[in-house]
């Protein structure tokens, strides 16, 4: 009999509903899935898994703003339990911070990557009897990288750039000097000055020629100090 008790008590507690797609749109699908926890005297304890899935084969941001290192994660996305009990009434949905920032690395861009699904759960509570009601309320839209002005970092701008007519340019950034490779020949740049939209860049091999970096476009201007200029995008 006790060996029977136990039985029906854990059968009890792996109780679940299907999983119920509570906010979509052409980029993310939102759902969730309730867990039957336990039955107490009046409230009837689940255990909500949340997931939101990347519908799209580019990774997908939003803007954390002051949230660099915050082990809290701002949400994009609340469920709430419109009848529940008690705590955990509404459910954040934060994604993990990605390593891109902006605002001169004060705000985190989180993500969610491209064909991934990101899930977490929460307990909650309603009233003996009663079916969970969960309604979505969005409050940051997921975006590409481009959408956002994203601070330099060489995560960001190392590798292969490609000018209108097709030169191909090899660069290595870090904040104070760049180093570039156009048809193996190599040039190290230093920054001479900066603004919040352009750093420019010069070099001893050729103190007329520039390197001028837009980072609002993120696009890569060498002159070469007698006329030839070379506009570059990666």
């Amino acid at each position: 009999m006790r060996n029977l008790f136990y039985s029906l008590c854990m059968l009890t507690s792996m109780v679940t509903y299907a999983q119920t797609e509570v906010y979509s749109n052409d980029l993310i699908s939102v759902s969730y899935e309730n867990i039957l926890v336990s039955e107490g005297k009046n409230n009837t304890q689940y255990n909500c898994i949340q997931s939101v899935t990347n519908k799209t084969n580019t990774d997908l941001y939003y803007e954390h703003i002051g949230g660099v290192g915050n082990l809290v994660a701002e949400g994009f996305i609340e469920l709430k339990i419109l009848n529940a009990t008690g705590w955990n009434a509404a459910l954040s949905i934060g994604l993990p911070e990605s390593e891109f920032t902006t605002g001169n690395g004060l705000n985190a861009l989180r993500v969610l990557r491209a064909g991934e699904t990101f899930t977490k759960e929460n307990l909650f509570k309603v009233a003996n009897g009663v079916d969970p009601q969960i309604k979505a309320y969005p409050s940051k839209q997921l975006q590409e990288l481009s959408d956002f002005t994203v601070d330099l970092s060489p995560k960001l701008m190392d590798g292969q750039w490609t000018s209108s007519d097709g030169q191909k340019l090899l660069l290595t950034y870090s904040l104070e000097s760049i180093q570039t490779d156009v048809n193996s020949k190599i040039l190290n740049w230093s920054l001479s000055n900066s603004s919040d939209v352009t750093s420019t860049y010069t070099n001893t091999q050729n103190p007329n020629a520039r390197l001028i970096l837009n980072k609002a476009t993120k696009t890569v201007t060498l002159e070469s100090g007698v006329g030839l200029v070379a506009n570059f995008k990666k």
